[in-house]
């Protein structure tokens, strides 16, 4: 009975993504939030700066900026001149990893809050992007236009005069050798040819020749913005305009960028590098009324490896290769620090059994017809090492789907012989080893296949490490 309705259910999985309702919340991030918010919106602290929103992945960095957000939304609350709060801030995400792989990671970024702040397409991609190939005019030295004149005109019709000359002469030997020399009819008759000929000529030559202009065309190239300084003018008069249109109650512009720390070693530099540039061009020639915050999502362990493999680049401290070295690199850059805490294990685990609880009801049911300890089971799956929400997920989400499966499996496999069936029993009486071969697997993928290949390894390391 059991086993026919959880097998003939969906297979059961829960979808990790982030928290933006605080009814929602589990390990209270929505204080980082409220953190979040003092440090973005206190009137004490002047634009434009930035603030590390530091955490090891899965720790909750998407969820506490999604608590900020939803709670920044909501807010119908009005300051002291009568601007609701959610019109004073002005926020703008750009997730690094979407961009990761392209040539420069720094202007993608540029880009991206340029066109967040009204700038047009075209204009990015012309000073960050593109050649642009163009033709100018340009007036001509006059020396230059009477060489042109003596070579097209003077001498064609000096040209068209000596040929002239010679059809007359060479009319006149025709005339002479015949005897119509003395003969006045057929002179003017010849005389008039040759001029019409000569017309013709002169007329022909000269219609093909070009006209002779002041000016000449010059084509230029302008290589894409190559340096912080060629694209500084664009940015800052692009705020301005966006101020001045849009943003008249806007007080904060506010920029989460997020994912750095999932892009390679190069392209992660790159983005940070990126972010002191816009911070430094932001520090000037920007209206009073508005400023640039900036919120960056890392985990400094995965900056300090990748500024690790920099350490032949000559802006970077000479050797950076621990988290010491990394912290003091990204100082240059973090004004703030908000650092999410590691998680009480018994919040990680209290976690968990929730999970079972609520996101798999039709699992639950089989598990306590079995009879089988939840309490116990979350112990098995939830170890030590398992520190953030994002780990557990993963383990409890892939016992569940095996658990499923193997269900399957033995039902089908009742009085058959149908391929990948199991017998009764085999893992559905087991639930705690299931549990630790999905801990092992999600969380020790190299042990994992030696443990596929020779399925006594537990039994050598109980011999020699428990039993003496």
């Amino acid at each position: 009975m059991t086993d026919l309705r959880l097998h003939t259910a969906q297979m059961p999985a829960y979808l990790d993504k982030e928290v933006s309702s605080a009814d929602h919340d589990k390990f209270g991030h929505a204080h980082l939030a409220a953190a979040l918010r003092g440090l973005i919106e206190d009137e004490k602290h002047r634009p434009p700066y930035s603030i590390g929103l530091l955490g090891k992945w899965g720790t909750g960095k998407s969820t506490v900026k999604g608590l900020y957000l939803e709670h920044l939304s909501g807010d119908e609350k009005k300051n002291g001149v009568g601007i609701k709060r959610w019109n004073r801030i002005y926020t703008i995400t750009f997730n690094a990893w979407k961009y990761g792989g392209e040539i420069d990671i720094r202007k993608s970024l540029f880009r991206h809050i340029f066109l967040q702040i009204g700038g047009t397409h075209e204009e990015a991609d012309r000073h960050l992007f593109k050649t642009i190939s163009s033709t100018e005019s340009q007036r001509k030295p006059f020396r230059e236009i009477w060489s042109e004149f003596i070579d097209q005109y003077v001498l064609g019709l000096l040209l068209v005069g000596a040929f002239a000359g010679l059809f007359v002469a060479l009319l006149t030997l025709i005339a002479w050798g015949f005897g119509f020399v003395d003969d006045p009819l057929i002179t003017s008759a010849s005389i008039a040819s040759s001029s019409g000929i000569v017309g013709v000529l002169a007329w022909k030559y000269f219609s093909i020749l070009p006209t002779i202009s002041s000016r000449t065309p010059v084509n230029t190239t302008s290589p894409p913005s190559q340096t912080i300084e060629e694209f500084e003018g664009l940015f800052l008069t692009q705020i301005q305009k966006f101020k001045k249109d849009r943003g008249k109650n806007i007080r904060r512009i506010v920029v989460f960028i997020d994912d750095l720390d999932r892009l390679t070693a190069d392209e992660m530099v790159s983005g940070l590098d990126g972010i002191r540039s816009l911070i430094e061009m932001a520090s000037h020639d920007i209206p009073e009324d508005i400023g640039i915050v900036f919120v960056i999502s890392c985990d400094e362990e995965r900056v300090a490896d990748a500024l690790s493999k920099r350490r032949a680049t000559s802006d970077l401290p000479a050797a950076v290769s621990n988290i010491q070295d990394a912290r003091r690199y990204l100082d240059r850059i973090f004004q703030f620090r908000l650092e999410i805490p590691p998680f009480p294990k018994r919040d990680i685990r209290s976690f968990a059994l929730g999970l079972l609880e609520t996101e798999y009801p039709d699992l639950l049911a089989d598990l306590k017809e079995r009879e089988i300890d939840l309490q116990e089971l979350v112990d098995r799956m939830i170890h030590p090492a398992v520190q953030c929400p994002r780990n557990a997920i993963q383990i409890v989400n892939l016992f569940a789907q095996s658990w499923w499966l193997a269900v399957l499996r033995e039902h089908n496999s009742v009085g058959a012989d149908k391929p990948g069936g199991l017998g009764e029993g085999v893992v559905t009486k087991n639930p705690l080893t299931l549990a630790i071969i999905c801990v092992i697997r999600t969380d020790f993928p190299d042990f994992y296949p030696a443990l596929q290949k020779n399925p006594r390894i537990f039994d050598y390391f109980i011999d020699r490490y428990v039993r003496p």
